[in-house]
């Protein structure tokens, strides 16, 4: 199978305690909206399967538990983020990115101001 992908990025074996692709390889492609999934990586039954997604997504975690953190980063404010659970283990989190993976976003409406007069 050809893939043609635009904008590989981020790549991971999916724990096996994951209620969907336990196990298998994934690689996601954020521009193309694919996550493309490799059950039996490596071995002469391996296969592809690529689900589209309706959103750009830039990387993919599951917590092994309900405790943690998960890190982030914001480019923009040049920080890493700490979201703290509960999480429940399994779950799948994404990173969604913003506008849709396009290179700028559109300028942000600017709020009225007031004054007393």
């Amino acid at each position: 199978m050809r893939l043609g992908l635009t904008d590989p990025d981020s790549n991971e074996v999916v724990p096996a305690y994951a209620a969907r692709f336990g196990g298998d390889c994934m690689l996601t492609s954020q521009r193309d909206k694919e996550q493309i999934v490799v059950p039996r990586a490596g071995t002469s039954r391996q296969t592809l399967s690529v689900p589209k997604i309706s959103d750009s997504v830039d990387d993919t975690a599951w917590p092994s538990s309900s405790l943690g953190a998960i890190l982030t980063t914001d480019n923009g404010r040049n920080t890493v983020n700490k979201i703290t659970g509960p999480f429940r283990r399994g779950t799948v989190y994404v990173a969604d990115t913003p506008c849709d993976a396009t290179t700028t976003c559109p300028p942000t409406a600017s709020r009225p101001t007031t004054s007393a007069g």
